[in-house]
Parts: C-alpha cells; structure tokens; sequence
C-alpha cells in the first residue's frame, strides 16, 4: 500500500533558500538571504540573556507586550494585531483559512515564490499575472478575477524586484475586489520605504473588513533565525487565524525581542542610513559597469545587465561564487538573467565590487 499525499501537494516545488558560503555561516560572503548586515539592535541582545531563565514556562498564547509595543510605534489599534512564527505562518494560515479545493489565488508572476507553495498546499488554484516592468500589475491582477477568486496577494515592495505600488493604488484595486475576496498586503520590507505615496496596508485594514497585512521582524529588526512576524486586520480575520495557530506558537524571547526591537527606534535609523548609504554606491558603481535595476525599496538590489556588458549572469554568478561570494540568483523566483544582492556589511559591499569589477572589466 502506498500512501497518497492530498491532490496538489505533488505540484509544490520545494524551497530553494539563498546558499550559504562555502565552509561556514561566518565564512565568505553572504548576499543571497536579504539578512540584516547589523544584526539585532545590542538591546535585544542583552535582553536574551536575562531572558534565559524563564525558558522552563510557557509563553503569553496573546503575546500582549509585543503587541502593545507594535501599536505604539506605529499608532495600530492593539486588537487588530496577531503575532505568528515570522509572516510566513501567517501567510499560510490567511490562505488555508480562506481558500480551498475549487477556489483561485491571483498573485505576481515574480514575487515570492512561497505564495503558490501555500496556495497549492490549501488546494486551492494559483493564478498568477505577469509584472508589468517589474511591478504588480493592478489592471492585470482585475481582469483575472473571477467568481472562483477567493485571495489576491501584493506583495508591496515587491521581493525580489525592489518595488512597490502606492496607497491609492492599493485603494482603488480594493475597491475592484468584490467583497468577498480577501487582500492580503506582504509588507515585510515596509521600513525600507521612503515616499509620501506608500502604505504598508495598515490603512487600508483599518477601513475595510477584507484585508490584511503582514509584516515581518527579520528585516530591518535582524531577528530572522527568531521566526518572528505580525499581521493587521479586523478581528473577524484575525479570529480565524487565532484558530490555526498552536496556543503557544511565538517563543516568550521571540516576543520579548520583538518588544525591545521595535521600540529601539535608534538602532533602525541606524540600519537604514547604512542601507541607504550603500543602495546609492551600489547604484552608482553597478550603473557605470553596465548593469540596470528592477527597483530599489529594500535592502537589496536585483540586477540585470546592459549589451554593454558581454559576459552573461550565469558566468557572473559562478565568478563570484568561486570567489566564496553568494548572491541569489533569480530564476527560481521566475526572473531569469537577474540576480538579486543583499546589502551587506560595508567591507563585505567593497569587496563584492572589487571582485564583479575585476571580472566585468
């Protein structure tokens, strides 16, 4: 007797991570994950230390400091915030509660990869609509709704190509959305973003009923190996998900290193003057070696090249991953001939140029 997994599974095609660098985590130099060149805030880390004598107790099922914390930094209603095991729980619990055998998921043909692994996973239909010139096409996403839509997914900015659709956009494909389609908003590169026309989606949930944010604490906060992440919404959302979830599924030092991360706002102005800083080199320096970029809200730049450049991303990808320096190529993310690289730490973005320029000239 063999065993059959439920119909849909067998078309997840597994999850291909940013390599590492050769060796060890610590050796070489890693571009490909978009990790936070400056770690935790020092405070978090402090904390975790303090913390380690509580391991024995279970953690707060509400985790109601974090939360209080999120509402106060970014002027949330408390109630509408749910914390998960980074937003990638939260993602797979929006879209198992609200899809299914029979029902359509409209997402981006280049975003994250994980939003067809969880649309498969619920049985549910993906439908995905080509970017048009490396954004999310509102027009597009409108003409493939259908009466067996049930989600559409934005991931605002978009990952991996760098950019984003403003907040009357957002407002006005709400509006195109029969009521009962959910919005779900993927924020997780929010704090990235510089410009009076950009909402991560908060605004938009605190007015409507059938949408929701994510967000995510393993960016700009550089807490990824904490698995920590939250979302926005009305209460009827958030019921169902509450649900879904283990009781105790965010760690008691997740949820006190949230709460110290998230009010640090010192050491995330920290973060985004050295990200900021390093984006304007890298453009510079790429531009003049040939290479074009998608876009450029976050902490990464994926890249494309000129026909003033004659060696092909594949040879260039393979260049530097001789030279132990791994960027992510794109291909699985359905951007073929890009790469995508993080900004890393200041010694690490010199000699990535050092090395591409040796090879490129």
């Amino acid at each position: 007797m063999v065993l059959v997994p439920r119909k849909g599974i067998e078309l997840i095609p597994p999850y291909k991570q940013g390599d590492k660098p050769l060796f060890n985590q610590t050796g070489g130099i890693k571009l490909s994950a978009n990790e936070s060149p400056l770690g935790p805030s020092p405070k978090v880390k402090e904390m975790i230390l303090t913390a380690l004598d509580s391991l024995q107790w279970y953690p707060d099922p509400n985790a109601v400091s974090v939360r209080e914390s999120i509402a106060k930094r970014y002027k949330l209603d408390f109630a509408k915030i749910l914390m998960g095991v980074g937003s990638d729980e939260l993602l797979k619990n929006l879209i198992a509660s609200f899809s299914g055998y029979g029902d359509e998921v409209i997402f981006s043909d280049v975003t994250f990869p994980l939003y067809k692994t969880y649309t498969l996973a619920a049985g549910a239909t993906p439908v995905i609509v080509p970017n048009r010139e490396f954004t999310v096409d509102i027009e597009g996403i409108i003409k493939f709704l259908s009466p067996k839509t049930s989600i559409v997914i934005i991931a605002n900015p978009n990952n991996p190509t760098g950019t984003f659709i403003s907040n009357s956009q957002l407002v006005y494909l709400r509006d195109k959305l029969p009521e009962k389609v959910l919005l779900i908003i993927d924020s997780a590169y929010a704090e990235y973003v510089d410009s009076s026309e950009y909402d991560s989606g908060t605004k938009l949930a605190d007015n409507t009923f059938n949408t929701v944010t994510t967000r995510t604490f393993s960016k700009i906060h550089g807490l990824a190996s904490l698995r920590l992440g939250w979302c926005y919404g009305h209460q009827d959302i958030l019921s169902v998900l509450g649900r879904m979830r283990s009781p105790f599924n965010v760690s008691e030092i997740s949820q006190k290193a949230g709460k110290v991360a998230v009010e640090d706002r010192n050491f995330q102005s920290e973060v985004l003057k050295h990200n900021n800083r390093w984006k304007r080199i890298l453009i510079e320096e790429l531009t003049n070696l040939g290479f074009y970029f998608t876009g450029s809200e976050g902490n990464f730049l994926s890249i494309g090249k000129t026909q003033s450049i004659k060696k092909n991303i594949e040879d260039i990808d393979k260049f530097l991953r001789s030279n132990n320096i791994i960027t992510r190529s794109l291909e699985f993310f359905g951007l073929p001939n890009h790469l995508r690289v993080t900004i890393g730490k200041g010694k690490d973005m010199e000699i990535f140029l050092e090395v591409l320029k040796g090879f490129i000239k």
